[in-house]
């Protein structure tokens, strides 16, 4: 569980593992109003536990994204729930709900010869008039992680479905 809160023009961010984790631990990160400077300190893990990657996490929190975002928001970024396809050198993006098919979506598209760039955590960033999609550490269950920067083509919100197919529409006025 996680509680975040700005005190005396410091965030300060407390994170308590819960089941099911491979090690339960604790964590306090304590960074400056910029996110410039920070502290972590965490109780339950040691150097051995970090080295065999007993959790999914870079800095010791059980999410980087949540101090990620922080950081992002300044600079034009965000992390979505989802997963980046690359076709013809540009990034769909394929976005929803837990359980909306994005992982279903990714894997057909993956046997038709797409390349998943990222599975269940991206980083989008404006630059200039366009988004691009930059590769990162993040991943869900399927460590399944790119470090290329593509630009953004398309954006998929998809909603669950009974049955699941895709149709690639090559005039855009056919329906």
């Amino acid at each position: 569980k996680w509680s975040v809160g700005l005190v005396d023009e410091k965030w300060i961010y407390r994170y308590n593992s819960e089941p099911p984790v491979r090690k339960p631990y604790s964590a306090i990160g304590i960074f400056n109003d910029s996110h410039q400077y920070g502290q972590i300190f965490v109780d339950g893990l040691n150097e051995q536990h970090y080295l065999n990657a007993m959790f999914l996490s870079l800095l010791m929190f059980n999410n980087d994204q949540l101090l990620l975002s922080r950081l992002l928001a300044d600079k034009g970024g965000i992390i979505l729930h989802g997963n980046a396809m690359l076709y013809k050198n540009k990034a769909i993006v394929l976005t929803g709900r837990s359980g909306s098919g994005k992982t279903t979506l990714s894997e057909m598209l993956e046997k038709d010869g797409m390349e998943i760039l990222c599975y269940d955590r991206l980083v989008l960033k404006k630059n200039g008039n366009r988004i691009n999609f930059y590769g990162s550490w993040l991943h869900g269950y399927k460590e399944i992680v790119s470090s290329k920067i593509v630009g953004v083509d398309t954006i998929v919100f998809l909603n669950h479905y009974d049955r699941n197919y895709y149709k690639v529409v090559v005039d855009k006025k056919e329906k």
